[in-house]
């Protein structure tokens, strides 16, 4: 049954032992199996799917990540199950030191980590860089899903892919006590979310504070991040869908849900102290605080 409290969060257990249902479900023969409690309801209303199965390539956006990146990959790869492969791409930003890759052991981090992966959990590692510094955030991320909806089209041209988008100081962390987790119908839900936008709730180390980022972005749809300006998501027109400043936070409902199964865990804020600054003066001489065009459509053209 639903919860007759609209302020309880999914799947809430009152005192009695009730568990309630949102009914968020997809159908599972004659009832339909909650993706966020797994609890069977009747549902009038159920969501259409498109019969497609749905995959996921998860991508990292690296520079100088030696701190955490070791535990992050292998983390990761053990507590999420569906996942196709995982790509890395490294890069510095212009004005952040004039090496257009990593300095410190990143790339061999990678390469030992892909090792391990590929022997335990079955995903193939793939890095890449280029010859040269980034010009703004946004672009070098662009580039990625560029490079990895390439990777898609290897494997399969039949299924719905997502791209994960995660960092290379962020750690899955469950609400319950999961130690690991389907990222289709079982699971996170993506079978029946698509094709909107999944949104996963992050939280910096030692804040109780939660934003909600996007994190799954349906693949070969033009989805684009904002080439100047930070923490915006475009459509193929350029037309703003999410602006994930912690001061907006604005989001095209129709277009995007939230995942509740598991949230971020971020330590940007507990970096290595010159790290930290690096990327902060960045942001400050790169990112104007008045808006400014997405070049996306120009650059890729």
């Amino acid at each position: 049954m639903k919860d007759p409290n609209p302020n309880n969060p999914p799947g809430y257990n009152d005192y009695r032992g009730i568990k309630y249902c949102p009914c968020d479900c997809h159908e599972d023969g004659d009832f339909h199996v909650c993706m966020i409690c797994h609890c069977e309801e009747l549902c009038d209303n159920p969501p259409k799917l498109d019969g497609k199965k749905t995959r996921v390539g998860i991508e990292y956006i690296v520079y100088n990540e030696e701190q955490f990146l070791k535990s992050v990959l292998l983390t990761t790869a053990s507590r999420l199950r569906g996942v196709d492969f995982m790509f890395i791409l490294d890069g510095a930003w212009k004005g952040t030191g004039g090496e257009a890759h990593s300095t410190d052991k990143t790339k061999e981090i990678v390469e030992e980590c892909a090792i391990k992966i590929k022997e335990r959990y079955k995903i193939d590692v793939k890095f890449g860089s280029i010859d040269a510094e980034w010009r703004t955030q946004g672009e070098k991320r662009n580039f990625g899903l560029r490079r990895a909806e390439e990777i898609m089209q290897k494997i399969d041209t039949e299924c719905n892919w997502y791209h994960m988008i995660l960092d290379g100081d962020e750690f899955i962390r469950f609400h319950s006590g999961l130690e690991e987790m389907w990222l289709d119908k079982q699971g996170a839900g993506l079978d029946q979310i698509w094709p909107k936008i999944g949104l996963v709730g992050a939280f910096a180390a030692r804040s109780s504070k939660e934003l909600w980022t996007p994190r799954f972005i349906p693949a070969f749809q033009n989805y684009h991040y904002h080439t100047d300006q930070r923490m915006v998501i475009h459509d193929k027109n350029c037309v703003p869908i999410i602006d994930y400043n912690p001061a907006k936070r604005s989001y095209a409902e129709k277009l995007t849900t939230k995942i509740h199964q598991f949230f971020l865990l971020n330590k940007w804020n507990v970096r290595d102290i010159s790290r930290g600054m690096m990327k902060m003066t960045y942001n400050a001489q790169t990112y104007p605080n008045v808006p400014a065009k997405c070049l996306f459509n120009s650059l890729n053209t």
